[in-house]
């Protein structure tokens, strides 16, 4: 491997890239000036967000919002699929059928899931927060 002096006013960045058999190795000079300064500290936000019992009921009724319309949706494509039964004689065709309508009625069933256990999460959580407030003003 051959020798790179490394000048003082400049930091040296190592880039590999093989094709096959080949290796190629490309050096970049990058100024000093560009690096940014690391620091022993992790960035601080300015406003870090904190919870409240009022943000939590509120994200507790949007996500049962979205858990409502997808409760809604699932049953439509549930029942769409029910009235609309796949007619064919091949039963490779019904079974690539019959996967793709449980998957689609699964995925929207899980979603649905998802936002209602998120609900209930929230509203805990909401219900939690408030108890401690006032045990912490007592």
């Amino acid at each position: 491997m051959p020798t790179l002096l490394k000048q003082p006013t400049e930091t040296i960045a190592w880039i590999r890239g093989i094709e096959g058999d080949k290796t190629d190795i490309i050096v970049c000079y990058l100024p000093d000036s560009h690096v940014p300064p690391m620091s022993d500290t992790d960035p601080q936000p300015n406003n870090p967000i904190t919870a409240s019992p009022l943000r939590c009921f509120f994200g507790a009724t949007l996500a049962a919002s979205l858990a409502y319309f997808l409760y809604w949706l699932t049953t439509n494509i549930a029942q769409t699929f029910a009235a609309k039964p796949v007619v064919s004689s091949n039963v490779i065709t019904l079974n690539i059928a019959i996967a793709v309508r449980t998957l689609v009625v699964g995925v929207s069933t899980f979603a649905t899931f998802i936002f209602a256990l998120a609900t209930l999460g929230l509203i805990a959580l909401g219900i939690q927060m408030t108890i401690k407030s006032f045990s912490k003003e007592s």
